[in-house]
């Protein structure tokens, strides 16, 4: 996520190797888009418009946390379940800046 975490998030392990919930939930009020009235997922450039589908994001790390990602504000992004399932070790494009 870009910018600071939001100050009422509790402090985050670096080293532990999943987001809370709350650091997921954060995320979403961050990236939802009322003009667009959706999140658009990371991966794939899908717009989730639906509770069900936003409920069903994943909060995944950026550069994974099996190449030495850490778990931060800055290394978390909101993914689809199919693009996190597929992703896999890999480096996301969202860190290259490619699309």
């Amino acid at each position: 996520m870009n910018g600071e975490a939001p100050s009422n998030l509790p402090p985050l392990d670096p080293e532990s190797r999943i987001y809370p919930p709350s650091y997921k939930d954060a995320a979403v009020r961050v990236g939802f888009d009322s003009k667009l009235r959706g999140l658009e997922c990371r991966g794939c450039n899908v717009l989730m418009t639906t509770r069900s589908q936003i409920r069903k994001m994943h909060a995944d790390h950026v550069t994974p946390y099996s190449r030495g990602g850490k778990t931060t504000w800055g290394n978390l992004q909101l993914l689809c379940a199919a693009c996190n399932l597929t992703k896999s070790a890999r480096v996301s494009d969202s860190a290259t800046g490619k699309n």
